[in-house]
């Protein structure tokens, strides 16, 4: 089904704690790595790399409508993280790559899910046969897709939006924003960098929320130069 799904079940085994984070410290006998540790702007500078290469990635983005901070609202980045766990009938909102895994994900759980898009077609940022399979699974299993819809306002019990200039309201029990995401901050770590005058390299999710792709051949690309 998803890809996320394949790299999920592979970082289980990789990563037995999920909130922590993998520093690797390259040396000339091979690659140190150090779990559950945060590359923070001080342990750049106790460590005096001689070379540092950001890989922070992207957070996701918030919508600036009313009701998006309710209790029963959470993001995509959490739910499929596993910080978050819908219940019920579930609405996403955003019908992207991103907005497509939420609801393969979820509906493997055996929820319910309706997918709300501003664009006139879901998942069209998927590859042809990608899209194929997807709109055959939601099918099978009735993933409601709802396009050319706006999301104007989250409620306790309904999600309400406009489609074709009018209101219309879809009932859930849970939220999932799915509406994109944008690069965590790296201002704090450059600035250690260039203290202790540090090299660095910014990729991936790091300079712009894209493709897993994007981030491989942008290390690949590094990992050379260095």
């Amino acid at each position: 089904m998803g890809s996320m799904r394949f790299v999920r079940e592979g970082l289980k085994y990789m990563l037995p704690n999920k909130k922590g984070v993998f520093v690797f410290i390259g040396s000339v006998g091979g690659l140190l790595g150090h779990l559950n540790t945060e590359a923070t702007p001080e342990y750049i500078r106790n460590l005096s790399p001689d070379e540092v290469v950001i890989a922070t990635g992207a957070g996701p983005l918030l919508l600036p409508i009313p009701g998006a901070d309710l209790p029963h609202v959470s993001n995509a980045h959490d739910v499929l993280g596993g910080k978050a766990e819908p219940a019920g009938k579930v609405v996403i909102v955003g019908g992207g790559i991103v907005g497509v895994e939420v609801a393969e994900f979820l509906t493997d759980k055996g929820l319910a899910c309706t997918i709300l898009e501003m664009k006139d077609s879901i998942a069209s940022d998927l590859g042809f046969y990608r899209r194929i399979l997807s709109a055959e699974y939601f099918q099978k299993v009735g993933v409601k897709c709802i396009v050319n819809a706006a999301c104007k306002e989250i409620r306790k019990d309904a999600v309400v939006y406009l489609q074709e200039g009018q209101e219309q309201t879809v009932s859930c029990d849970t939220v999932v924003i799915a509406a994109g995401a944008r690069p965590l901050p790296t201002e704090e770590l450059c600035s250690a960098c260039d203290e202790r005058k540090i090299p660095y390299h910014i990729i991936g999710d790091a300079v712009q929320a894209r493709r897993a792709l994007n981030a491989v051949a942008e290390g690949v690309e590094t990992a050379i130069k260095i």
